[in-house]
This record gives structure tokens, sequence and C-alpha cells, in this order.
């Protein structure tokens, strides 16, 4: 049922179509602070029904927004240990890391209160997806791998998917992944932190493409980028950790987003090592701000994709006149030297 209806959507999670000229107010609010998130709050997720889920680390639950609401609508207590990320499927059902000390993934059913063991994981998750066909990833951070299982199956154990375990800097290896994005043609985006890269492993391959940062030519330099999604048009947004910044790709390159200055802080405009990062439907974009314990929200401001210039519609038969009629002759214009 699940793998028909995420085929039937076409997503499992917020890819809004964003124009080249798309911009958001620079300055955030603050959708959630620590009282409610706890300290260092690293994953928050928003459904396709704009519902947004926060993993607290800090009292091991899950505090769920409904769309619209300002204070929390339900709050999940399971037997969790310092959960890093969490995905929530269109079904409502919600995965969430519970590696750290317990070396597994945990799952709340859809109206649920009550979590149960999902996929064994070797370490904790700092990327958690489920992608169209109804599998499981986890983002092993110490393990230097992401490991992946068909939820459909019901075995608990995981398999590889991109590294080796061992942490490395070549193709095939990562040191320290954290946000993951798996999208429509089953290709997996890795957050690859120490390495200062964004990797891309194509669909059943385990050879990765460097797409930012790294050695990669023609794009941008990060430091421990630790998210990592796709808009609808397929184009990268990154939570460039250590540089205190958003940074978004469009047809025209790398442009950065938020937190240009590169200087931490804690005003509206600044983040203090940002971790993941999700846009809503309508494309504003939620930013875990770890450092500074908050969950910030960017709104959009404006995703017209109007161009300055006339592009008229021809009909495949349009004919012009061939004998050109003089606009402005060269006393008015003048004449190339």
């Amino acid at each position: 049922m699940a793998f028909n209806l995420f085929l039937f959507l076409g997503t499992t999670i917020n890819q809004p179509n964003l124009c080249p000229s798309t911009t958001w107010y620079t300055n955030a609010i603050t959708f959630a602070n620590s009282s409610t998130v706890g300290t260092y709050v690293y994953g928050v997720f928003v459904s396709i029904n704009n519902t947004v889920y926060v993993a607290n680390p800090q009292t091991n639950k899950v505090v769920v927004w409904y769309e619209g609401s300002i204070n929390p609508d339900k709050i999940l207590s399971g037997s969790l240990s310092s959960p890093a990320d969490l995905f929530a499927t269109p079904l409502g059902d919600i995965y969430v890391d519970n590696g750290y000390n317990n070396h597994r993934v945990d799952k709340f059913s859809f109206n649920s209160n009550i979590s149960t063991s999902i996929m064994t994981v070797p370490s904790g998750c700092t990327g958690v997806f489920v992608d169209i066909s109804n599998t499981l990833y986890c983002s092993a951070f110490t393990s230097h791998q992401v490991v992946k299982k068909w939820l459909n199956d019901n075995v608990l154990t995981s398999t590889i998917v991109a590294g080796t375990g061992t942490a490395g800097s070549t193709a095939t290896t990562l040191n320290a992944p954290v946000g993951i994005f798996v999208d429509t043609k089953i290709n997996l985006y890795v957050a690859d932190s120490v390495n200062n890269r964004i990797q891309m492993f194509p669909v059943e391959q385990l050879t990765g493409i460097t797409l930012a940062g790294a050695s990669a030519p023609g794009t941008i330099t990060l430091n421990q980028p630790n998210g990592v999604t796709l808009d609808g048009n397929g184009y990268l947004f990154i939570a460039d950790c250590y540089n205190h910044r958003i940074i978004g790709s469009g047809p025209y390159g790398f442009r950065c987003l938020f937190g240009c200055t590169t200087v931490a802080g804690s005003a509206p405009s600044q983040l203090y090592y940002p971790g993941t990062l999700r846009f809503d439907s309508y494309g504003n974009l939620f930013v875990a701000d770890r450092s500074n314990s908050r969950v910030q929200k960017f709104i959009l401001a404006s995703n017209s994709c109007s161009i300055s210039y006339n592009q008229p519609t021809f009909c495949f038969n349009a004919l012009w006149y061939s004998n050109a009629s003089t606009f402005a002759p060269s006393t008015t214009i003048g004449t190339l030297p």
C-alpha cells in the first residue's frame, strides 16, 4: 500500500518548484526554541501536509506541530536515546533515529504513541530517509556508511548502499556522513561532512560522484556540510555547517541564501552550525540551528519566474516580410566606427 501511494504521489517529501530568481526573507522567524526542542537540536522534518516534526535529543521525544499551530499538538515518547534525525511518510508513519545507544531505527505508526524497532543500524543515524520505493535509509555517522532496508520485508537487518565502513575520501568511501536525500530515480545524495563535499550515488552504484565541494570544479567550497535536500527541479540546497550558512544551486550555479557573512551568531539573519534543512509545500525553508538550539523558518519572499524581455509565442507556420522598414536612421542612432 505504501509503495503504491508513494509512486502515485511521486514523492515522499516536499520538493517545491523554485525559479532561479527565487528569494526568501533573510531574517528568519524562530519556529521553536530550546524550551520545546531541547539543546543542540539536529533533526527537523516537514511532511507533505506541512506537519512539522522535531527530534528532541534532550528529552528523547518527538515533538509534532500540525500546519498553522504555534504550540506543539503532540509529543511522542518511546524508548529513544539521543535521537538525531527523523522522517515522516505521507501515510503519517514516523521513523526516528535510535542508533546512538540502541543501534536501531524506530517507527511510530500513524496515530500511535508506541514505537517499535524497524531496522538495525551500525551506529547513530544523522540522516534518515524513506524513498518512493518504501525503502528506509540511515546515514551512520561514526560507521562512515549509509545503510538501507526495504520496509516491506519483515527482517530488521540493513545492507550497505554507500561507503565501506572505513573512513576515506575516495569515490567509494565516506567520512562522517550526515544528511541524506533520495530522489525519485533512487539516486542517493550524501553530505559527506569531513570530506567537505556532497556525493551522489547513482541507483545501485557504490561509486559516488562529487556534486559540490572538495575538488569538484566549478562548484563551491564547503566546510563540513550537514544537510542536503533537492527542490522540484533537482537543484541542491545545502546546510554548510561550519560556514554557518545555507547554499542553494540553480541553472546559473551556486549562491549563498542565508548566513552569507559566514560568521556564527544568534540574530534572525544568522545561523550557528546549521544541521538539517527541509522545505514545506510553499517553499519556506526550515533549518535546525544546532548551536542556537532552535528551529528557524525562512519565509519565501518571491518565486516569480517572469523575465524582463518579450518572448512572443509563434505558430509553426509564422512568416516575416522579407523587406524590412527602417525604424530609426543613422542620423538618430549613429554608425559603428
